[in-house]
């Protein structure tokens, strides 16, 4: 089975290896790789017509300034540039707009004005902090997307008239307009989203409806887009424009489409982004049609993600300097092969004798602090949730790991024997705060006044 891809973290693998830096401006073609990488663009880089320009596994690419000037181009339908990554190594492009790419597969694109501009065919790519995710521009573009991640862009997907595009099994999230849709003329914006989720957005679309009149002849234009099994959490603007809404969650008024469904999603934890689906969940097993990936159980589950048991991910968010986790799945890793770029050991609390000690490898109800040299975050899989866990409690303070289902720490605080709020680590600010929930993947802090078997959820 698919996964969208998250990414971030064996993009982690290659930042530390000292190869050379190479400078590019100019006419560019042939083969770029992970021993020149990372390329550093000091001026336009242009495909010629004719040439090809292939970026391969582990390349990075970066702009050798903020201006956003730096550009890949292809100047016609002769070139041809293809970024292939691949699930171990993708390319990671920072600050570098990607012009008219004829395919892009798995890459991290990020802080860029536009992130890719006209491309046919992009799969298993993470787009963020971008003002622009992916901008089809005015030729007549259409897209085939799938497996993309895009987040924190001001409009992830800028799509105009003269084109009709299908993303499916993608994940939109903290964009401030996840999709755009702008018709020209007597041209209708129109694009399906299949089997995606949208989630913390601003607004999940922002259509239009448009009026020209040309030569006294009265011209219209719609944004005309579908929605099908797909998690919609955000509200639609159409402005007039067209959408239809089919065998989606959608809990926004009411709806005369069919199949609209308003309860809770049951996402694992939001809060850290991820947006795979609790086994409690309504939309296991209700998708219609055939998704671009392969499903399990009855029918395809509606949303980016299809959930299964045996494989589910855990997304951490890491901070440079101590991070207190656990993990939510009843595996036993190895600390190395989950954080490799951390320190190596990381530091559990016995309970009983009230000390730290160091361990390599951590199952579920452990919490453990971690030191990350750097902010990012990490995507781990594992092969069963730890929906409920034990812990043997003492006197005193107790370190407790989490389930993969969130708990309200109210359950636990009204124990007889718990006297203390119940407190967690914010790594971004190094201090703790009161928690409200116990999370999947972080650890917690509470005093007991007696030994205590706890049991969550």
């Amino acid at each position: 089975m698919k996964n969208i891809w998250i990414g971030i973290a064996v993009v982690l693998a290659f930042a530390g290896v000292g190869f050379a830096q190479t400078y590019v401006s100019g006419i560019v073609s042939g083969e770029w790789d992970s021993l020149g990488s990372p390329y550093v663009f000091v001026g336009q880089c242009s495909v010629a017509v004719h040439d090809t320009l292939t970026i391969g596994p582990g390349v990075e690419i970066l702009a050798s300034d903020s201006s956003y000037h730096s550009l890949i181009h292809v100047f016609d339908s002769y070139g041809r540039l293809f970024i292939e990554g691949d699930s171990s190594a993708p390319v990671l492009i920072r600050g570098v707009t990607i012009w008219h790419p004829s395919e892009i597969k798995y890459a991290v694109i990020e802080s860029c004005r536009i992130g890719v501009f006209e491309v046919p065919k992009i799969s298993n790519v993470e787009i963020r902090y971008c003002d622009i995710g992916i901008d089809n521009g005015s030729h007549g573009w259409s897209i085939q997307g799938e497996f993309l991640n895009i987040h924190h862009c001001t409009k992830g997907f800028l799509f105009l008239g003269n084109s009709e595009h299908r993303i499916q099994r993608s994940l939109f999230h903290h964009n401030t307009r996840a999709c755009e849709a702008v018709p020209e003329m007597d041209i209708d914006a129109v694009a399906n989203f299949e089997y995606c989720t949208f989630a913390n957005n601003g607004v999940a679309l922002l259509g239009y409806f448009e009026t020209w009149d040309w030569y006294h002849c009265t011209l219209t234009s719609n944004s005309n887009v579908y929605f099908k099994n797909s998690i919609i959490a955000d509200t639609i603007n159409d402005n007039g424009g067209w959408h239809r809404i089919y065998n989606c969650y959608y809990p926004f008024s009411s709806h005369p489409d069919t199949l609209i469904y308003t309860d809770n999603p049951c996402f694992i934890d939001t809060a850290l982004w991820n947006y795979h689906l609790q086994s409690c969940s309504p939309y296991i097993d209700v998708g219609i049609g055939m998704p671009p990936d392969s499903f399990l159980g009855l029918a395809p589950d509606i949303g980016a993600y299809e959930y299964d048991p045996d494989h589910t991910v855990m997304a951490y968010e890491l901070f440079t300097g101590w991070n207190l986790l656990s993990v939510p799945f009843s595996d036993t890793f190895a600390i190395a092969d989950l954080f490799p770029f951390c320190v190596p050991h990381g530091y559990a609390w016995n309970n009983l004798t009230r000390e730290f000690y160091e361990i390599d490898t951590v199952t579920a109800g452990i919490g453990f602090f971690l030191i990350s040299p750097l902010d990012t975050v990490v995507a781990i899989n594992g092969t069963r949730e730890a929906t409920n866990i034990t812990d043997t409690l003492y006197r005193g303070w107790n370190l407790i790991g989490a389930p993969s289902i969130a708990v309200n720490c109210s359950t636990i605080t009204d124990l007889p024997d718990v006297i203390s709020e119940i407190f967690g680590f914010d790594a971004e600010s190094q201090n703790y705060n009161i928690a409200d929930y116990i999370r999947p993947g972080s650890g917690y802090w509470l005093f007991t006044t007696d030994t205590l078997e706890l049991e969550m959820p």
